[in-house]
């Protein structure tokens, strides 16, 4: 039985090994699949696995072998019928209204290399993580993690990918985003732009996103020798009153450095007041949040890229092909300042 178990594994790996191979190539439906012997150089796996999963994959309709000619891409990998899925394992706090998290692109990433995702939103490790494990392959999991739900998470057997920038990580690989060098180029940005009062709205001390902003915040006033004003704030909250009293005590602020969430209740707190000064404002933001805005001058963003996908990749590059699995930080990305496309408005 064991025996068996093991070639399984070594087949679906193949097929899988295929599957990416087809969609990062860019295949599509009528072309034709390099010969086997071209596949077994490319791709981990012997001929004879080869052989067994390029059969598999014509039996499930995925493939058209035709004697003499080749295999052809018979039908969009993504409508597959997936034996194998990755989970993915949101942790929210009790407090928090539970999220909605958009892993569409995740979901049809994984489905052009012929798997499934699994979804699950939980506030502590129990039965629903475990039974949302089974027919997995791996793991990706993000959000309020804690050292204790990492242990039980690895109670699985099931490799990990660590997803943000939560501060635990008990040696998983960890794709984040590089939030120090995010906060502190903003604030060079408005220094270079003659701003002298550079604030920073900034979540509790136990949110180490808020943590590893200031650090960049801090490090770039510094060297300018600029006074520091930061406001510390639980960000998952409304807080128009925190910020009246803050704004009354730093009348000269010019500049302020903010997450994404905080910017609706700032300027939800300018427009109901007399306020009438205009300071710059820089944001930290996914990917969704900055296209609604145009950048300009005074009004800055950082955008990262998609880390589910980037996390994704990692897996599957280690559960396919054996690569060791590496903490990745994501360096920021400042539209119109790291491009060539120039969205500024006056």
């Amino acid at each position: 039985m064991a025996e068996i178990k093991f070639r399984e594994l070594k087949y679906n790996k193949a097929r899988l090994a295929i599957m990416k191979f087809i969609a990062e190539s860019g295949l599509k439906v009528g072309d034709r699949l390099p010969s086997e012997r071209e596949l077994v150089k490319r791709l981990p796996c012997s001929s004879i696995t080869m052989r067994h999963a390029l059969a598999d994959m014509e039996a499930a309709g995925l493939i058209d072998r035709r004697h003499g000619s080749g295999n052809y891409l018979a039908r969009e990998i993504r409508n597959d019928q997936f034996q194998n899925n990755i989970l993915f394992v949101f942790v929210f706090q009790k407090e928090e209204d539970l999220p909605g998290w958009g892993i569409d692109r995740l979901r049809f990433f994984l489905a052009d290399r012929g798997l499934g995702l699994s979804y699950v939103a939980v506030s502590e490790f129990g039965l629903e993580v475990v039974n949302a494990s089974r027919n997995c392959i791996g793991i990706i999991t993000g959000g309020s993690l804690t050292e204790d739900f990492l242990l039980q998470l690895k109670t699985l057997g099931l490799p990990i990918v660590v997803q943000g920038n939560s501060g635990v990580t008990l040696d998983l690989p960890v794709i984040s985003v590089d939030l120090e060098l995010a906060a502190y180029r903003l604030a060079r940005i408005m220094i270079e732009d003659g701003r002298k009062q550079i604030a920073l709205f900034r979540g509790p001390d136990d949110y180490h996103p808020a943590v590893q902003a200031e650090a960049g915040y801090r490090r770039a006033l510094r060297e300018s020798n600029y006074p520091e004003a930061v406001m510390r704030v639980d960000v998952r909250f409304t807080y128009n009153e925190e910020i009246e009293r803050f704004m009354q005590r730093h009348p000269d602020v010019d500049g302020i450095l903010m997450e994404h969430s905080s910017l609706p209740d700032f300027l939800s707190w300018v427009w109901r007041t007399s306020y009438n000064r205009k300071p710059a404002i820089g944001f930290l933001s996914k990917e969704s949040d900055h296209k609604k805005y145009r950048q300009n001058r005074n009004f800055l963003w950082i955008k990262f890229p998609r880390l589910s996908l980037l996390a994704g990749q990692v897996l599957l590059d280690s559960i396919i092909e054996g690569k060791p699995m590496h903490s990745i930080k994501v360096p920021p990305f400042i539209p119109s300042i790291d491009d060539d496309n120039d969205s500024f408005i006056s």
